[in-house]
C-alpha cells in the first residue's frame, strides 16, 4: 500500500478507535483486479477509486460512498449516487507551496511535470504552480514526447516542480541518465513526502507533505 494510502489507513482507524467500534475490513488489489466485496455485510465503503464491484455492490445494497480519488472521474456509467463525499489533497495549495517555495529560493525559471496522462488534479497542480510564479517568470510544461529531452532543454537554475513523489523519482532517474545534474542545473520539488521515495532517490527529494492522516480522519 502507497504511503499515502496507509497514512489515510491510520487516520480512519484512529477516528474508530475514538468514536466508533466499526469492524474494518480492507480490500487491496491493482486497479485491474475484482476486489470480491461478497464475503461481508458492510455498513459504509470508503474507496480510494470505485472499481466496478464496490460500485455494483453499493448500488445493490445502498451503501453510502466516500471517495478519495484525488479529482479522477468517477468511472462510467454516472451517475454514481452512493458516493456521499469526496476527501482529499488540496492541489491548488500545495502547487502554491511548491511556487512560493522556488519563488522564495531565488529561483527565476521554471518548469513542470505532470502525470503524463490527462488527469485533473495533475493539471491543476501545474495550472496553479504556473499562476503562482508568474510575477517571476514563465512556466515550461513537459506535455508529451521526450522526458530526457525535455529536461536537456531546461535553462540552467531552473526550478521544476513535479506532480508526485514517484514522478519526481522517475524525472531524477532520467535527469542522471540524461547528464542533467540536480540541483545545480536543474532543483527538483514534488509531492507526497513519501519518506522512503524521497531518502532513497539520489539526490535526495525535497517534497511537501500533504496530511494524508487527517485525510483518512475525516
Amino acid at each position: 500500500v502507497y504511503y499515502t494510502s496507509r497514512r489515510f489507513l491510520e487516520g480512519f482507524l484512529e477516528y474508530t478507535r475514538i468514536y466508533e467500534p466499526w469492524t474494518v475490513t480492507l480490500k487491496t488489489g491493482r486497479g485491474d483486479e475484482r476486489a470480491s466485496l461478497r464475503s461481508g455485510e458492510y455498513a459504509g465503503i470508503v474507496a480510494e477509486n470505485p472499481t466496478d464491484a464496490v460500485r455494483a455492490y453499493a448500488a445493490r445494497r445502498g451503501v453510502p460512498v466516500v471517495t478519495i480519488i484525488e479529482g479522477r472521474k468517477l468511472p462510467q456509467p454516472r451517475p454514481f449516487p452512493q458516493v456521499i463525499a469526496n476527501v482529499n489533497c488540496d492541489d491548488r495549495l500545495v502547487a502554491r507551496r511548491a511556487g512560493e517555495y522556488l519563488v522564495g529560493r531565488g529561483f527565476e525559471k521554471f518548469a513542470y511535470v505532470g502525470m503524463g496522462v490527462d488527469l485533473p488534479w495533475s493539471r491543476r497542480r501545474g495550472k496553479v504552480f504556473a499562476q503562482t510564479v508568474s510575477r517571476v517568470g514563465p512556466v515550461r510544461t513537459f506535455r508529451d514526447g521526450s522526458l530526457a529531452d525535455f529536461l536537456k532543454s531546461l535553462p540552467v537554475g531552473t526550478g521544476l516542480f513535479v506532480a508526485n513523489d514517484p514522478r519526481a523519482q522517475e524525472v531524477l532517474e532520467v535527469a542522471k541518465e540524461a547528464g542533467v545534474a540536480v540541483p545545480d542545473d536543474v532543483a527538483v520539488i514534488s509531492v507526497d513526502d513519501e519518506e522512503l521515495l524521497c531518502e532513497t532517490s539520489s539526490p535526495t527529494l525535497t517534497s511537501i507533505a500533504w496530511n494524508s492522516h487527517e485525510t483518512g480522519y475525516e
